[in-house]
């Protein structure tokens, strides 16, 4: 149901984490702040985010606590990364990119 993701440190190895895969998955995607860009495919609106790991107790309180509410989130957001993050708009993203490389 939920996924804790360790933080994205250092460019390119944030890649391997591959978050946006639990996302599609259907997980509620909990995930330290990332110290380095990760734009392009950029999940972070799509994640529970904290700033430590000592807030990761209280955190998962609060998830327990308003398990409705955190039912209702890793729903919208399993939706939109399947729409955004899915297979086909993965290849659409690639194929426009190479598209605007071959000029």
């Amino acid at each position: 149901w939920a996924v804790i993701y360790p933080g994205v440190y250092a460019w390119p190895h944030w890649d391997a984490k591959r978050p946006w895969e639990a996302l599609g998955a259907g997980c509620l995607l909990i995930c330290e702040k990332p110290t380095v860009c990760v734009e392009g495919y950029d999940w972070r609106e799509l994640a529970v985010m904290y700033e430590s790991v000592e807030e990761l107790p209280d955190l998962c309180q609060d998830i327990l606590d308003n398990r409705e509410a955190y039912e209702e989130l890793r729903q919208q957001n399993a939706e939109k990364a399947r729409e955004y993050l899915g297979p086909e708009a993965l290849a659409g993203y690639f194929l426009n990119t190479v598209r605007g490389e071959m000029g």
